[in-house]
């Protein structure tokens, strides 16, 4: 089963139980799934809503003009800018 499939076939599952009303334990042993797989696609969706649905969504982004000059030297060490990504990336400009 390709990873997609599986993401898909995960998704139709997570929406079914929330719309059985029963409890993930009891939803997973009629359905022959894992419990602890339901629980864990149940975290994960929840955590793909909240972000796709957070604030920063709907916020206007442009780019800034970065000019050579205004960096240090090339041997610096010091980031000039630094940005984190809400998934914990850092991108640092030396």
């Amino acid at each position: 089963m390709s990873i997609l499939s599986k993401q898909s076939q995960m998704i139709s599952m997570v929406e079914l139980w929330k719309q059985s009303g029963k409890t993930k334990k009891d939803f997973a042993e009629e359905n022959g799934l894992s419990y602890h797989s339901l629980k864990y696609w149940i975290f994960k969706l929840y955590h793909q809503d909240r972000i796709r649905t957070s604030e920063h969504r709907n916020q206007d982004f442009s780019f800034i003009e970065i000019n050579q000059e205004e960096f240090k030297a090339e041997s610096s060490r010091t980031p000039q800018i630094e940005l984190t990504l809400p998934n914990g990336i850092q991108l640092k400009i030396y």
